[in-house]
């Protein structure tokens, strides 16, 4: 940009990137807001790798946390935006289906005590099935939010019970169970 502005003109529109922000969530939301994707893929990338997870650490065994997985799904949705289809593909092989033991809560009793369910992110859930439309494969992506929709449909049928979402009893006021009810739908929602 200095080269076709000059040096005035470039100290003005200053463009961010990885390396001028804060190497945080903090600096990824500045990335995001000001559209720099690719700055965006490289700091989630970093992020990760200061988790213990990302670049070099494939096949390695992992632990997650709510935050490794939030950035992993920010990552995975700006490779979609970026139009970086068989890249999102490849990185999200290791999670699988999303159903394997060590992305729920309950594999990390000491860090998660009493939480249950599933640490994956609604939304990344959701792409996964979304990102096989972009791939060419229209099938499994339907395979895939039917999926979701019946774990959704069966989540409100639980709640809808007077039941956990899980299908055990429950402890929730009622309060919390409508809010749960909302929070379902809409989730149903999305995926129809």
């Amino acid at each position: 940009m200095l080269r076709f502005l000059g040096e005035k003109a470039a100290a003005k529109r200053q463009v961010l990137n990885a390396d001028s922000v804060e190497q945080s969530f903090v600096g990824l939301k500045q990335l995001i807001s000001c559209r720099n994707w690719r700055a965006a893929v490289d700091l989630c990338g970093r992020l990760l790798t200061a988790h213990g997870q990302g670049y070099g650490k494939s096949g390695l065994p992992t632990s997650h946390t709510t935050d490794s997985l939030q950035l992993w799904f920010v990552r995975l949705a700006l490779l979609v935006k970026l139009g970086l289809f068989q890249n999102a593909e490849m990185e999200f092989e290791p999670f699988g289906n999303l159903d394997q033991p060590d992305l729920y809560y309950e594999y990390y009793p000491h860090v998660y005590p009493g939480r249950r369910g599933s640490m994956v992110p609604f939304s990344m859930r959701i792409l996964h099935a979304e990102l096989q439309q972009y791939l060419g494969n229209p099938q499994e992506s339907l395979d895939r939010l039917h999926r979701v929709k019946t774990v959704c449909s069966k989540i409100l049928a639980n709640l809808e019970q007077g039941l956990a979402e899980d299908g055990g009893m429950s402890s929730v006021t009622q309060e919390g169970r409508q809010a749960s009810v909302r929070l379902w739908r809409s989730r149903l929602g999305r995926v129809m």
